[in-house]
């Protein structure tokens, strides 16, 4: 018997044994674009059946029963899909790996319509328990909140479930940057084993840029004569393995102008001499957008930032000098801009962050202060003595 949006079906018995069954109608699968409906099974009369079946379509009317029956693993494809189409390589490929590796395999198979609160902060905490750390349990939420939110504006569920789920608290950042000597000490051995190492962690330690910012830079974004340089691309890994691919900055703000100062115009003039002396040899000429710190003599190719990482890391190991990251320079050159009195929008803006709330989130402890301690402190980059450029042989591994 039809009732509407719904129906009602005997299955068994007679009287007060009757056993019915109740259907509504929900709509079409957005996925599958099959008819979906719900039903329950009423042990009773017609009239309990007429009853559950008003209280069913009800349901539907508040949309309590709508979304697919596809799984979470179909979402997270189609979610990979549309990074791939929107963001930069460097983003897709981590996407990527961690939808595979690690989404798919722990929630995949799970009924989207079935995926809760509780089912995440359950992942979180076999996250955690697997000792992934907090920061990373805390990407992995935001990168499934990104496809639930999906999920939500392609109607696949009425609403999102990460916005009630807790990943852990975030870790308590203690930025360390290293020491002016230990700097020192790594530039020194880097210019003597190879100059063109040298002059990279001489302008990460000068400018703060990112590393992949570094490996971006062409001889057309250099100004020495002004003691400048544009900052307008970054190096990343492409979505084809061993690929690299030239992107835009990590943000908008990020395309900015950097002051070198006399320390950086030397070694950039020197570097360059270098690298026009071995492109003359291999009968190479060197152009605007030619790359500074590059394999090749003519600067046709950039450096990848991971062999730029590697390269730091092998040479602080042999050097014995505490655990630092290539990343700390960037720590190092603000923590020292904060103790000249620079204030975080000035800083913001040197080291491209899109927002100074974020500098004041990392750096908050190195505000304000006792003047007279921030003041001993100032010297951090006008004392960093940079060894004599020299004609080392080329970069190499």
């Amino acid at each position: 018997m039809a009732y509407g949006q719904g129906s009602i079906r005997l299955r068994k018995g007679a009287g007060k044994g009757q056993v019915y069954e109740v259907r509504a109608f929900v709509g079409t699968d957005p996925v599958t674009h099959q008819p979906r409906q719900v039903s329950r099974t009423v042990r009773g009369g017609i009239t309990e059946a007429r009853c559950v079946l008003r209280e069913l379509q009800g349901e539907v009317a508040e949309g309590r029963h709508g979304g697919t029956r596809a799984t979470f693993g179909a979402l997270l494809d189609e979610w990979a899909s549309d990074v791939e189409r929107r963001g930069k390589p460097g983003t897709v490929r981590g996407v990527q790996l961690v939808v595979a590796g690690v989404f798919k395999p722990a929630l995949g198979h799970l009924a989207l319509d079935k995926v809760s609160a509780h089912t995440l902060e359950a992942f979180y905490t076999a996250q955690a328990d697997a000792k992934k750390k907090p920061g990373t349990i805390r990407r992995y939420h935001a990168q499934l909140s990104a496809a639930l939110s999906l999920g939500v504006r392609w109607g696949w569920i009425k609403a999102n479930p990460a916005n009630n789920a807790r990943p852990p608290s975030p870790e308590a950042a203690e930025i360390r940057p290293p020491s002016v000597e230990d700097v020192r000490r790594l530039i020194e051995a880097a210019e003597k084993e190879h100059a063109s190492l040298g002059t990279a962690l001489a302008l990460l330690a000068l400018t703060g840029m990112r590393r992949a910012e570094l490996c971006g830079l062409q001889w057309g974004d250099v100004d020495l004569d002004g003691g400048t340089i544009e900052v307008r691309r970054s190096v990343s890994r492409g979505i084809e393995p061993g690929t690299l691919v030239l992107t835009t900055p990590k943000t908008a703000r990020s395309v900015r102008r950097l002051v070198i100062g006399e320390a950086g115009v030397a070694i950039l003039k020197a570097h360059r001499a270098r690298c026009e002396s071995f492109a003359h040899q291999m009968d190479a000429t060197l152009t605007d957008g030619s790359f500074v710190v590059s394999y090749y003599p003519n600067g046709a190719e950039p450096l990848a930032p991971e062999t730029l990482t590697t390269l730091m890391s092998k040479l602080r190991r042999r050097l014995k000098l505490p655990d630092f990251r290539l990343h700390d320079l960037r720590h190092f050159v603000a923590s020292a801009m904060i103790a000249q009195g620079l204030n975080v929008r000035q800083v913001a803006d040197a080291l491209g962050h899109s927002r100074p709330s974020i500098t004041l989130d990392v750096y908050s402890h190195q505000f304000g202060g006792d003047l007279t301690e921030r003041r001993k402190a100032s010297s951090a980059l006008e004392g960093l003595v940079l060894p004599a450029p020299t004609e080392s042989a080329e970069l190499s591994v």
